[in-house]
């Protein structure tokens, strides 16, 4: 209708349109601009007040939902943020309310290996991952995986033992004073 609404939005579905906030996430992190915003000109005067110098009305219309798959949402899964809510209830906190968007979803572009990277990083074995990427990634190429540190040897994650295991004269404390 060419009288109702000088701004329409559209979103995908993981959004709420009554949510205002939603709603302009939304525009910002899905909206292409030069492609997604278009004016119409030439609209009815609609229920917003007349314009004095202007026939006509004009509207605009944002096509923020996503064009492609994206990256998740980056909060921890629903699983985590429940458990994280049940310790913080179990300690006597204050109750906590959740606005909106509390835990991460996807919006895919994510795959299963990358699934079970978070998971061994929540898990602690966030080493087994950094040998995963030095097996995938030259990281010499990109300054090394502690670039600037001393070292002779690498360090490495001990599958026998689930140990790390140091190379003789490895750094295991900075030397800054906060390290103590």
């Amino acid at each position: 209708m060419r009288s109702v609404g000088k701004m329409t939005v559209a979103v995908d579905e993981d959004i709420d349109p009554n949510n205002v906030e939603e709603v302009l996430w939304a525009i910002a992190y899905r909206t292409d601009l030069m492609k997604s915003v278009k004016i119409e000109d030439h609209q009815a005067n609609g229920h917003a007040p007349k314009l004095r110098d202007r026939e006509w009305e004009a509207k605009i219309m944002i096509d923020a939902t996503m064009h492609y798959a994206m990256p998740p949402v980056a909060l921890p899964t629903k699983e985590i943020m429940e458990e994280a809510r049940t310790l913080w209830e179990q300690a006597g906190l204050p109750p906590v309310t959740p606005r909106w968007k509390w835990y991460g979803y996807d919006l895919g572009d994510w795959c299963e290996e990358w699934t079970k990277c978070a998971e061994r990083a929540v898990n602690g074995d966030w080493l087994i991952n950094g040998e995963r990427t030095a097996q995938l990634v030259d990281t010499d190429a990109v300054g090394g995986p502690t670039a600037g540190v001393p070292r002779a040897g690498v360090v490495s994650w001990n599958e026998k033992t689930g140990t790390v295991d140091y190379p003789p004269g490895f750094p295991l404390k900075d030397r800054f004073d906060t390290d103590e």
